[in-house]
């Protein structure tokens, strides 16, 4: 099994079929597990920022920080879920548990500045 798995999915996300990509994806998971933690992450992609859905795509990017605790990307789609579904208090507790853990800021710092905090107000 390798990343031919995943083609389907990721030819119906570039043709901005968001909807059937998603359910790809959740085949993939249900048929196949998701060998190379992909899934999860991309799941939570196309509902936060392609069908602006921060709800149903909480618990995917929840998944995906538990499967990849280090992945930025996976933390930062956390974050912004968090955020845009009006619970503070969940995005401060990820946010202090990627630092924590001690993940790599890059995408995060902006975020963190655009907001008017700082990396060290975390830690």
């Amino acid at each position: 099994m390798g990343v031919e798995i995943y083609k389907k999915a990721f030819q119906l996300k570039e043709n901005n079929l968001s909807e059937e990509s998603i359910e790809e994806f959740k085949r993939i998971l249900e048929a196949d597990g998701d060998p190379f933690n992909i899934c999860h992450r991309m799941i939570a992609a196309l509902y936060y920022y392609r069908l602006s859905d921060p709800v149903s795509a909480l618990p995917y990017a929840c998944l995906s920080v538990i499967n990849s605790p280090l992945d930025e990307v996976a933390s930062l789609c956390l974050v912004h879920c968090l955020f845009d579904a009006g619970m503070p208090d969940e995005m401060e507790t990820e946010i202090r548990r990627f630092v924590s853990a001690g993940g790599k800021f890059d995408l995060f710092k902006s975020f963190i500045e655009e907001n008017g905090a700082k990396i060290s107000d975390f830690t």
